[in-house]
């Protein structure tokens, strides 16, 4: 294992009821190319034996493994609270049902350190159905756009709908620089809508400050596709995207199209299906829906950027 790097990285592992698939997340950080790490694990009040798992999997760790349960808060309080815990120069945050393939630190980690004007650094997602690797969550050289967009350029594009697409911005897949997550406000302890919050946060105050994101071409995240993703619920989902338009300052659109994208959900669930594409060419490319959409464009901007190329 090659040491690349001086910087501490805390990897931030958030974890409910995921007793089948924790011990996964947890190890797929063991064979990593950087050494100076810590992985801090907090339970979000499981009923089943995840934490058992967890303390099984920190016995024969080669890196410090620390571990705690909570009452059930949900993803943002843990995730906020995983932060504090932290003690690293720079983040990563997982969820337990996640994973990440070996040696994907260091390139990251060294581009932070060799630019100081880097808030974060991403790189490219996989989806994964069981044990089955699936599609990449987008093509590469949209990935790549990072390199050449600013924070004020996707801020844009998540309120206005206009200007610059970005896809691949996940922030599982980002390591972020610790100082800039602390200032700009992290997570949002008290809204659900957690991973877009912070990537908000943290565009918002990098477009304030002269800041700047990049990403390597590298695979260094999988997704892990099952029946409970939170992105296959559409109440949940409308609950997290109303969050962003009225806390956030967001735009009000004319709240016109939530019963076609749960159609299309409920679609998803049926079929078993990551995306239904007849049903989303409809509701997605329909000018007519476009104009009034409020649920149907941040999902299309945040959570479906691969559904813009139909």
């Amino acid at each position: 294992m090659t040491t690349t790097g001086t910087g501490k990285l805390s990897i931030l592992i958030s974890c409910y009821n995921q007793r089948d698939l924790i011990g996964n997340a947890i190890t797929s950080f063991f064979e990593q190319d950087h050494e100076n790490r810590e992985i801090i694990v907090l339970d979000d009040g499981s009923t089943d034996d995840s934490m058992a798992v967890i303390a099984e999997c920190a016995k024969n760790a080669p890196c410090p493994v620390i571990y705690a349960t909570q009452e059930n808060h949900g993803a943002a309080y843990t995730f906020a609270r995983l932060a504090e815990m932290a003690s690293g120069d720079y983040l990563l945050f997982c969820g337990g049902d996640d994973f990440v393939p070996p040696d994907s630190l260091s390139c990251r980690i060294r581009m932070l350190e060799n630019s100081p004007q880097l808030m974060f650094v991403c790189g490219m997602t996989r989806y994964v159905h069981g044990a089955v690797p699936g599609d990449w969550f987008c093509p590469v050289e949209h990935t790549m756009k990072l390199n050449t967009i600013s924070p004020e350029d996707i801020l844009h594009s998540m309120k206005y709908h206009t200007g610059e697409k970005v896809e691949g911005l996940i922030f599982s897949a980002c390591i972020i620089r610790r100082s800039d997550y602390l200032a700009s406000g992290g997570f949002s302890r008290n809204m659900t809508c957690d991973d877009a919050v912070l990537l908000y946060n943290l565009l918002s105050y990098g477009a304030k400050n002269g800041k700047k994101i990049a990403a390597v071409p590298d695979l260094v995240f999988f997704y892990r596709q099952h029946e409970n993703n939170i992105s296959k619920d559409p109440e949940a989902m409308w609950i997290r995207f109303s969050e962003l338009y009225n806390k956030l300052g967001f735009p009000m659109r004319k709240q016109a199209s939530f019963s076609a994208y749960a159609t299309y959900m409920q679609e998803v669930r049926k079929s078993g299906k990551w995306f239904h594409k007849t049903l989303l060419k409809r509701i997605f490319t329909d000018p007519a829906v476009i104009k009034y959409l409020t649920i149907g464009a941040i999902c299309r901007d945040l959570l479906f950027p691969r559904f813009g190329r139909f």
